[in-house]
């Protein structure tokens, strides 16, 4: 029988080559988007850069902490972070930060959007 704590490596590794999947698709579609709209001119190619960058920031993370735990345990199962490495934990802190910031901006340009603001929108952007 399969111990918990062996259910909890495989679902945690899974799910952080799910993200890194989705989030790097995210990104790769949007980027292709871009480089075909590359001559037209409209507020969509904006909303889909910061969404690339979102993406971009969330994929970056997932690979960051996927790798961080190879190295730490030595095996291609997320067993945990490496305690001790600084560098580890700061660059996945700002890596969260930058997506969540990101995140936020967008939430509050949209909410801009909807209440009738666009010149709160404009100083977004």
């Amino acid at each position: 029988m399969v111990g918990l704590t062996e259910v909890f490596v495989w679902s945690t590794t899974a799910g952080m080559m799910l993200s890194f999947g989705l989030a790097a698709f995210l990104c790769v579609r949007c980027l292709i988007y871009l480089r075909r709209t590359e001559r037209r001119i409209s507020g969509r190619r904006d909303l889909v850069k910061h969404i690339a960058a979102i993406a971009g920031a969330d994929a970056s993370m997932a690979l960051w902490s996927y790798f961080g735990s190879i190295v730490h345990s030595k095996t291609f199962l997320v067993r945990g972070d490496p305690q001790w490495c600084p560098l580890f934990t700061t660059v996945r802190m700002w890596l969260i930060l930058l997506s969540a910031l990101w995140t936020g901006s967008l939430a509050l340009g949209t909410l801009a959007v909807l209440l009738g603001k666009p010149k709160h929108f404009s100083l977004l952007s």
